[in-house]
């Protein structure tokens, strides 16, 4: 009696185990993205708030511990117990092919004709500044595969055929691949029976890559169609689905460039801003013989193509790479930073939605209209002198600032022209779009633009005028870090900050002005919550003297920190940048961490 007691004890215990650890192991990160789903989770619902109860529930389903091994096991049994697909990314079709799971109709409207707009003003704006702009529609699987569908589904994507119409009548240069992947798909196998569900193989990018060369080809003779041969094209063996434990061991294409290309990315990426849940970049160097001849290509992409660069790099001098998505809303900055000679926006078809592409966003886009009409006949100079010739000067004293990157100087203007609507840098070489940001004006430019130490800003409706500035660059020193906490650690340029007080949470990464005297807190320069970059210029407005810049893990207990000494008069403007790359509960990760001062008048 006493052994069956024990037990029952233990597989009471046991139960209660399997019921409690999966609670326990609960997935609390705000914001987080379930990689199964391809969405953002359900965040915790306000207690007391109206639907409490249902929103709980709907939380705990979504992030309850092991949710990923539950749901991919679930899938697996029903797979071989009935022969069905149940995962919440993956159904199947006929004859064994598998697909993303099935929508319901697309249909055209508000969405549909502001993304086109928007396509028109990426184009209008790139065409506008001397580089050729191409935008790429990818179908999806199952437009392409429609035989293979299940059972009793009817895909419609009239909607496509509206949108296009709706582009030809805006004037948009636009390449559609859906023709020739379904012309090369009764023949030869562009998209995987199982794996990769969603997206063309290597055969299917070729051949869809080639639209876009042919139309490129009428803008830049050097650029050809890709050739089978300058691939070593091989087959692999896809294990599982992506994001899945479910087994498919399915032979794919796999293509790779002979003449392969030098991958410079990480001595770009800190400088580049992007949206944290699209934050593919990278920058590609041709090593063929010709690459000289190609153009330097600015490239929005999406999964399409972040996997597959061995083809837009084959036919480019530079292949600089950005998510797409929410990405293309700061495409003014980007061009800035690389003045491409090419740019394709290419966008697959289940993206179109405002998950992907911000709907208000899209409405919002104000880029600067081109400074000069488009007259390639005419050198740059010549622009820069008729334009200047026709335009009244304003002379001030006020200087412009830069501190110096390895690839990109930052350019500092400050206040003097809040009210101005559209403002332009011209340099020697190029012309550069300047925004209005909270803490004055700022642009990021490629390295070495301002050897002459001097420039113009070009204002373009300022309480209706316009005018330009010749100005005087002046380059900022960089600023010596001076104390660390005692949890805080340096490494290489790289700051990690932790906590050793129980129940301390950072909250924010926050830039602030303490009295170098007393440290005292003076003045709040910048506060970010999350993931990414942090900006701008800070102008003082405290009585001459010794100051402490404190960038701190801010928490709710015990700040972690990293003070920087500087002498401040009044006026001086202080720029700054760090990357928050980990923003925990417990633990703050900084990099590129700088900051600079320009002194208001006589420096001291």
């Amino acid at each position: 009696m006493k052994d069956k007691r024990i037990g029952t004890a233990v597989y009471a215990a046991l139960f209660l185990s399997m019921m409690l650890v999966p609670l326990l192991k609960t997935n609390t990160v705000e914001g987080d993205v379930s990689v199964i789903d391809n969405r953002k989770l359900v965040d915790a619902p306000v207690f007391g708030s109206t639907g409490y109860t249902a929103a709980s529930e709907n939380y705990l389903h979504d992030r309850i511990g092991f949710r990923r091994e539950m749901v991919n096991g679930y899938a697996i049994i029903n797979d071989l117990l009935a022969g069905e697909l149940t995962h919440p990314l993956y159904t199947y079709g006929r004859d064994g092919y598998v697909f993303f799971n099935m929508h319901n109709t697309v249909q055209y409207d508000e969405f549909h004709k502001t993304f086109a707009e928007m396509v028109l003003k990426m184009q209008e704006y790139c065409e506008g500044r001397g580089a050729k702009f191409y935008f790429m529609f990818n179908p999806e699987k199952t437009s392409v595969l429609r035989e293979y569908l299940p059972d009793g589904v009817n895909y419609d994507d009239s909607w496509v055929d509206q949108m296009l119409s709706y582009m030809d009548e805006l004037g948009v240069r636009y390449v559609n691949s859906t023709p020739v992947l379904r012309e090369k798909s009764q023949t030869e196998q562009v998209f995987n029976v199982k794996y990769d569900a969603g997206h063309w193989n290597d055969l299917g990018c070729f051949y869809a890559t080639n639209e876009v060369l042919k139309r490129m080809h009428e803008d830049f003779p050097e650029v050809s169609e890709l050739t089978l041969e300058e691939y070593q094209n091989s087959e692999t063996i896809a294990r599982k689905l992506p994001v899945s434990d479910f087994v498919v061991n399915e032979t794919v294409p796999s293509f790779k460039l002979i003449s392969g290309y030098d991958d410079i990315s990480g001595e770009y990426q800190k400088y580049v801003s992007l949206n944290p849940q699209y934050s593919h970049f990278h920058y590609l160097l041709n090593k063929a013989e010709n690459a000289d001849k190609l153009p330097e290509t600015l490239i929005f992409q999406g999964s399409y193509y972040n996997r597959g660069p061995q083809f837009f790099a084959a036919r480019t001098n530079k292949d600089i790479g950005i998510h797409n998505y929410q990405n293309v809303l700061n495409l003014d900055e980007y061009f800035n930073l690389f003045q491409p000679q090419a740019v394709i926006f290419e966008a697959a078809e289940y993206t179109f939605t405002n998950q992907y592409f911000n709907l208000e966003g899209m409405k919002a886009i104000d880029w600067n209209p081109a400074l000069f009409k488009a007259e390639t006949d005419l050198p740059f100079e010549m622009q820069c002198s008729r334009l200047l010739s026709e335009t009244e000067e304003h002379h001030t004293d006020e200087k412009l600032y830069y501190s110096e990157n390895t690839q990109f100087d930052d350019i500092n203007i400050f206040r003097m022209f809040s009210d101005a609507e559209y403002m332009y840098l011209i340099t020697d070489h190029s012309v550069y779009d300047l925004q209005n940001g909270e803490e004055g004006i700022f642009v990021r430019i490629p390295h070495g633009e301002l050897e002459s130490g001097s420039a113009v800003v070009y204002v373009e409706e300022m309480n209706g005028e316009r005018f330009f500035c010749r100005m005087k660059a002046e380059k900022i020193p960089s600023v010596e870090q001076y104390a660390l906490s005692e949890n805080t650690q340096e490494a290489d340029g790289t700051f990690v900050l932790r906590t050793d007080v129980e129940g301390n949470r950072f909250n924010a990464a926050v830039l602030q002005i303490l009295d170098g005297g007393t440290g005292e807190y003076l003045d709040m320069v910048k506060n970010i919550t999350h993931v990414g970059n942090a900006e701008g210029a800070y102008r003082s407005h405290f009585a001459e003297g010794w100051y402490i810049l404190r960038l701190k893990a801010n928490s709710n207990k015990q700040d972690e920190y990293i003070d920087t000494r500087v002498y401040l008069k009044t006026g001086d403007s202080l720029m700054y940048h760090y990357a928050v790359d980990l923003l925990s509960g417990g633990e703050v990760i900084i990099s590129d961490y700088r900051m600079a001062i320009s002194e208001k008048g006589n420096s001291k």
